[in-house]
């Protein structure tokens, strides 16, 4: 214990970590001991992350007319698809007047794979874009 706060101190080498792992010992909690043990720390997120948004090749969809997009790193595709959506939707009507006051639905893909509506942007930058480039997301129907 720190004679100057109150704090425990857990003053090891990572070969004494391993030791109290391997004879049971729970000195810290699971998560530290994964951190320590494995050097796995949790990477920060970033804060905001520039983007842009095309339509797929042969969607038939219209570009955006501004297609580069700052956002925070958490933002879902979900989110990022509802406010596409909204954009789109009066060029789509225009074009398409035989389905009026059918919602627009629309399917993000990067790097050619279909991205699932719950993953974040900050992770389709650092798993599936991997480039130093601006990502590139593209649009297409549901």
């Amino acid at each position: 214990v720190d004679n100057q706060s109150s704090a425990t101190l857990h003053r090891r080498t990572v070969a004494e970590w391993g030791r109290a792992r391997e004879e049971g010992g729970n000195v810290l909690p699971a998560w530290a001991m994964q951190c320590i043990m494995e050097n796995d720390y949790p990477r920060p997120v970033p804060k905001r992350i520039v983007f842009s948004v095309a339509p797929s090749r042969n969607s038939g969809l219209p570009p955006l007319e501004k297609c580069s997009f700052t956002a925070s790193g958490l933002c879902k595709i979900r989110k990022l698809a509802q406010h596409v959506e909204t954009l789109l939707a009066p060029k789509t009507r225009r074009r398409d007047q035989s389905a009026p006051g059918t919602p627009l639905r629309l399917q993000f893909h990067c790097e050619e794979e279909r991205l699932p509506e719950s993953i974040d942007i900050a992770s389709v930058a650092a798993f599936v874009w991997a480039k130093a480039d601006p990502m590139v997301l593209e649009y297409s129907q549901a």
